[in-house]
C-alpha cells in the first residue's frame, strides 16, 4: 500500500484534517451564537432560565463556599447544554436564523468570517512550513 501523504508521519491526523476540524468547530460555535441571538430576540429564550439560575445561586450563597462553587459549575454546564441544544433546535429555522444574523447581529457573521479566515491562514502557513521542512529533510538525506 502506498504511503498516504494526507496522513501525518506518525499515523495521526493530517494538517488539513486538523484544520478542517477546527473550522467545523468554529462554524458550530458561530451557528449556536446566531441561533441564540435569534431565539432570544424572537422567543425570549433563556429569560426564565436566567431568573432560575439567579435564584439558585442566591440560595446557595448562604451555604459553604464549596456548595456555591458546585452550583456555579452546574449553572454553567446547564447553560452550555441549553446553548448547544438551541443550536440543534434552530436548524429547522435555518433561513430565518441566517437572515436575522445578517440584519440584527452582524457581529456574529463578522466573527465567523474572521475566525474561519484565521484558520485558513493558519493552514496555509503551516502547509508551507511543512513543505519546507520536508524539502529540508530530503536534502539532508537518510540518517
Amino acid at each position: 500500500m502506498a504511503h498516504d501523504e494526507t496522513m501525518a508521519e506518525g499515523g495521526g491526523w493530517s494538517l488539513t484534517r486538523a484544520i478542517m476540524a477546527v473550522m467545523v468547530l468554529i462554524a458550530i460555535l458561530c451557528w449556536c451564537l446566531a441561533a441564540a441571538n435569534y431565539a432570544r430576540d424572537k422567543f425570549d429564550w433563556r429569560k426564565t432560565a436566567q431568573e432560575e439560575d439567579a435564584q439558585l445561586s442566591a440560595d446557595a450563597s448562604g451555604d459553604m463556599p464549596r456548595t456555591g462553587r458546585w452550583v456555579g459549575i452546574y449553572v454553567i454546564f446547564k447553560a452550555l447544554l441549553q446553548f448547544l441544544w438551541n443550536g440543534v433546535v434552530q436548524l429547522v429555522r435555518f433561513p430565518m436564523v441566517i437572515a436575522h444574523a445578517f440584519t440584527n447581529s452582524i457581529g456574529v457573521v463578522i466573527l465567523f468570517g474572521v475566525l474561519e479566515g484565521l484558520a485558513g491562514l493558519l493552514w496555509w502557513k503551516l502547509a508551507a512550513l511543512d513543505k519546507e521542512l520536508k524539502q529540508e529533510a530530503r536534502r539532508r538525506g537518510p540518517n
